[in-house]
């Protein structure tokens, strides 16, 4: 059975022996390799989605449909379920795709604004008052938001703690300028 099984793979024809006594391709009894008989035989090929033979399953010994039709039921079942929750998997993650998209093409600053904040003089914590209970940034307009939350990014040691060089500085504006101006 196991030739048999290679010849299908090879093929990818389908091979139903109903009796393989009086098969012409066999003509002899055929033994498994634990000794079993086999004396009826329906090889199918397996394909994946490119219609490539990914294996080959064999049916031995047919004695009545219906056992087989309740697992082969079951086993259909749950290939067609699986092919369906990928296709679901792959709608959500093409969904998911086009949202980080748009949410990146709207959470990115205007290079001028960036640039504007990259040339400004960052006033002191103190200057804004950052140390005070009566600190507001409501007060605050935006390019000054931006500025304060530099100004807390670099007194709170941020670039040397988290290793971001001075020259991505500008992405550090560039996310500062996004937040405040969205």
């Amino acid at each position: 059975s196991a030739g048999i099984a290679r010849e299908v793979g090879a093929s990818g024809e389908i091979r139903n022996v109903a009796d393989t006594l009086t098969d012409p391709g066999l003509g002899s009894e055929i033994t498994d390799h634990d000794g079993f008989k086999i004396w009826s035989l329906l090889s199918v090929p397996i394909r994946n989605s490119e219609d490539n033979v990914i294996g080959v399953v064999q049916l031995k010994n047919k004695c009545n449909g219906k056992p087989f039709t309740e697992a082969f039921a079951i086993f259909c079942g749950l290939g067609i379920h699986n092919c369906q929750m990928y296709e679901s998997a792959c709608k959500l993650m093409a969904k998911q795709s086009v949202a980080l998209e748009v949410l990146s093409y709207h959470a990115t600053a205007p290079q001028e604004d960036v640039d504007r904040l990259k040339k400004a003089v960052i006033p002191t914590g103190n200057e804004y008052q950052l140390y005070s209970f009566e600190f507001n940034d409501f007060l605050l307009s935006e390019d000054d938001t931006c500025k304060a939350a530099v100004r807390m990014f670099v007194e709170m040691d941020i670039p040397n703690k988290f290793y971001i060089p001075y020259e991505v500085g500008h992405f550090r504006c560039g996310c500062v300028c996004a937040i405040s101006f969205y």
